[in-house]
C-alpha cells in the first residue's frame, strides 16, 4: 500500500495515524527494486559470526585450556547425561571423546555475547511523502515473518543445551532472548523515521541477533564413574534472537 502523506484528517485511513504521523506498510518483494532488497541483504552479509575457539578443550588445574586432539573426536551418537541427572547413562548427540571415560554435561557457558542489529531481514516497505516538508513514518509489518536462531548442532539437538544457551546469553547481554522471533502482520517495530519531501523511502526490519561464542561443559569421570578426573568444554557457539530490540533502517531513498 502506497502512502501519500495525509495528515490530521479525521477521514484518514486507518493505516494512518491522527498525528501527522504516518505508519508505512510493506508492498511485496516484487514492489520493491532489486537493488534495495541487495543492499538491505548486506547488511546482513557485512556480519558473520567467527568463534575465538573451536573444538575441545581440557581445563586445566590452574584455569588453562589444552585443545584436545580432533583425532579422538567420534562422529554419532555419545552416551552422556544432562544437567542435575543422578544417573551417569543418558543419550545425547554430542562431541565428547570416544576415549572410554564418562563426560558428563552440566551447563552451557557464554562468552560476551556481541549484537548484530542486522542478524536477519524481516521485511522490507516503500513509502512515499509526497509532501513538501519532512514527515515520520512508523514500520508496520505487513506479512507475518519468522526469524530463527542459528547454532551449532550440539546445541540444538539437545532441548536442556539449548535452554541453557538461551538463558546464558540471556544473563550476559542482560536482555531477553529465544530460539526465535515473530513478526506479526499489522504491528509496528523500530523508531520513527523522519522521510523528506518530495520522497520515496525503502525500510527494512531487521532481526536482531545475540553472538556468543561459549562452551558446553563436561565433567569427566573415570569409566566406571566413581573418580572425577576435571573439567572439558566444547567451544560450540551461535546466534540467539534478541526479543527486545528492534531496527528498522532507511535502506534508499529517492526523488518522487
Amino acid at each position: 500500500m502506497k502512502l501519500k502523506g495525509l495528515i490530521c484528517s479525521t477521514a484518514l485511513a486507518s493505516s494512518l495515524l491522527v498525528t501527522g504521523i504516518t505508519t508505512a506498510h510493506a508492498e511485496s518483494n516484487s514492489e520493491i527494486p532489486q537493488h534495495v532488497l541487495d543492499k538491505a541483504k548486506s547488511k546482513v552479509n557485512e556480519v558473520q559470526f567467527e568463534p575465538e575457539k573451536q573444538g575441545l578443550y581440557k581445563v586445566m588445574p590452574d584455569g588453562s585450556e589444552v585443545k584436545v586432539d580432533d583425532n579422538i573426536l567420534k562422529d554419532g551418537k555419545k552416551t552422556m547425561t544432562l544437567k542435575k541427572s543422578s544417573s551417569k547413562n543418558g543419550v545425547s548427540t554430542q562431541s565428547v571423546p570416544n576415549d572410554g571415560y564418562q563426560y558428563v554435561y552440566f551447563d552451557y557457558q557464554a562468552d560476551d555475547v556481541d549484537i548484530d542489529w542486522n542478524y536477519k531481514i524481516a521485511g522490507s516497505v516503500r513509502v512515499e511523502n509526497p509532501l513538501s516538508g519532512s514527515t515520520e513514518v512508523t514500520y508496520t509489518q505487513s506479512q507475518t515473518e519468522t526469524t530463527t536462531w542459528s547454532v551449532a548442532g550440539e546445541i540444538s539437538g539437545t532441548t536442556e543445551i539449548g535452554n541453557d544457551f538461551i538463558g546464558s546469553v540471556e544473563a550476559t547481554a542482560s536482555a531477553s532472548a529465544g530460539r526465535d522471533r515473530t513478526f506479526y502482520s499489522g504491528n509496528s517495530y523500530g523508531l520513527k523515521k523522519d522521510i523528506t519531501g518530495k520522497t520515496v523511502a525503502y525500510l527494512t526490519n531487521y532481526a536482531v541477533g545475540g553472538n556468543t561464542n561459549g562452551a558446553i561443559r563436561y565433567k569427566k569421570y573415570s569409566p566406571s564413574g566413581t573418580s572425577y578426573l576435571g573439567i572439558y568444554k566444547d567451544y560450540q557457539g551461535g546466534t540467539a534472537v534478541m526479543d527486545t530490540f528492534d531496527n528498522v533502517e532507511i535502506t534508499s531513498t529517492s526523488p518522487l
